[in-house]
């Protein structure tokens, strides 16, 4: 359908031009749907901001408590890096960190088995979540069980 004209008839049918009947309250329906659609853009990416802020937030705040969990491992303080690790893994379900975590500590207090099998579980979120994690990142948890676990790597 073309453009009507300013000059040309009406589309209503009065006979009268369109400049002098309907252009008006045409253009006036446009200029609210335009109105609209604008303010449900702002308001969609609005929504988009806040969801990166939080994801941000939430970023940041599982990297710190990644941060206390190795220092309190560094410091020999093993129970309390214990515990932190294990509320990592609740607060932050969504990233294997916990189980790393786990394994490192384990590491520390010479656990070779049970670091291994705490990498183990690694190598299983990693598979559940192929989209996210690449071949790569299984890999080098494989190396971290042969080093610890020779016998029972393939597990």
């Amino acid at each position: 359908m073309s453009k009507i004209g300013r000059n040309d008839p009406c589309h209503c049918g009065s006979g009268e031009k369109y400049k002098r009947c309907c252009q008006q309250k045409d253009e006036a329906a446009q200029r609210l749907a335009r109105e609209a659609s604008n303010a449900q853009l702002r308001a969609d990416v609005e929504a988009g901001q806040a969801a990166i802020a939080e994801q941000l937030a939430r970023s940041q705040q599982c990297t710190q408590a990644i941060t206390v969990v190795l220092e309190l491992i560094q410091a020999r303080n093993f129970t309390q890096a214990e515990t932190a690790a294990r509320e990592h893994m609740e607060r932050f379900p969504e990233v294997p960190d916990g189980y790393d975590l786990m394994g490192m500590l384990c590491e520390a207090r010479n656990e070779p088995l049970q670091a291994a099998q705490w990498y183990r579980q690694v190598i299983a979120f990693i598979r559940a979540h192929p989209e996210v994690f690449s071949a790569k990142d299984e890999t080098r948890y494989h190396r971290r069980i042969e080093r610890l676990d020779p016998t029972n790597a393939a597990l």
